[in-house]
């Protein structure tokens, strides 16, 4: 009997050893470029995770490792500091979400834009880390993006961070730090130069607590919007012009739409502190305007055209 019981362990053993193993959270990014190819990178977490992205757990090595792509084909992957010239790797596991960065880039083939979805239904998951409060009615969690590399980027100016969270709930701005936008929609649209070739574009994903101001790295300071209280704009809604007041300290002011594509800039005139704006061209619906002063966004509300 005893040496059944040790055959019994010794053969669950094996199979735990041998069986793939599930993180705790998972999250999807689609992406589908404008020529109609499509492909998808997983990022997750789980208390057994290394705290790197940059690692190849042995726990979750076989749903980590790499895996063959074809160089005449879109691919999207998770950089590793090693990589194979036929093989790229499609899932990164960590152990402290919102304190790692995961990376994302670009190889093969394929044309700009760039569309990157995201799952918003996995932002409410009771399974992210402990210090995902969960808030009633909201996400536990928002998705942030620094879009660096090669001049290719959502629509902006100098470096921009972006804070993702779902177009059903976009209450976020008292969390936004110096110089971010945020994006109240389920995806983004990446640009680049003309003739520019896909390749790595470095996209930082960073999953933080919805509620959290943390900053992008340690001394990176938090900057309210310091003329919400000063600057005016009215009719809102609008549907021809729309005035801004007691505005001289703006000098330009940018609108996005809910997909954060920028679908109207104006650079005003420092020597007068009320201005007007003309959305005419604008399609009928809810947009986010910002306002650019020496200091970075200084002002932000949300514009309705009708």
């Amino acid at each position: 009997m005893r040496n059944l019981v040790l055959i019994v362990l010794f053969v669950a053993f094996l199979a735990q050893g041998f069986a793939q193993v599930t993180p705790q959270w998972m999250t999807s990014f689609y992406f589908e470029t404008a020529d109609g190819q499509k492909d998808t990178v997983y990022i997750g977490y789980d208390s057994l995770a290394s705290s790197s992205p940059d690692v190849i757990d042995t726990i979750f090595g076989n749903i980590e490792s790499f895996v063959p792509f074809n160089s005449e084909e879109f691919n999207a992957y998770v950089p590793y500091y090693y990589i194979a010239q036929d093989s790229i790797r499609k899932i990164s596991i960590v152990d402290n979400i919102d304190l790692s960065s995961t990376i994302i880039n670009f190889v093969g083939t394929g044309d700009y834009p760039i569309t990157m979805k995201w799952d918003s239904d996995s932002y409410y998951s009771p399974d992210l880390p402990a210090d995902f409060v969960e808030i009633p009615n909201r996400p536990n969690a928002r998705l942030d993006i620094y879009p660096e590399g090669f001049g290719c980027a959502p629509s902006c100016w100098d470096n921009c961070f972006f804070i993702c969270t779902d177009s059903i709930y976009p209450e976020i701005h008292e969390f936004a730090s110096f110089d971010m936008l945020e994006i109240f929609a389920d995806s983004v649209v990446f640009y680049c130069n003309d003739g520019a070739p896909i390749h790595a574009l470095n996209i930082m994903i960073k999953i933080s607590p919805f509620d959290s101001d943390q900053p992008w790295w340690p001394g990176a300071d938090k900057m309210p919007y310091s003329l919400n209280d000063q600057v005016e704009i009215f009719p809102n809604p609008a549907s021809e012009f729309i005035k801004i007041q007691n505005a001289s300290e703006l000098e330009a002011v940018y609108v996005y739409n809910p997909r954060g594509v920028l679908v109207l800039m104006n650079n005003l005139n420092p020597n007068k502190a009320n201005h007007e704006l003309d959305v005419s061209c604008l399609t009928p619906g809810n947009y986010y305007m910002l306002g650019r002063g020496k200091e970075g966004v200084v002002f932000a509300d949300e514009l309705i055209v009708y």
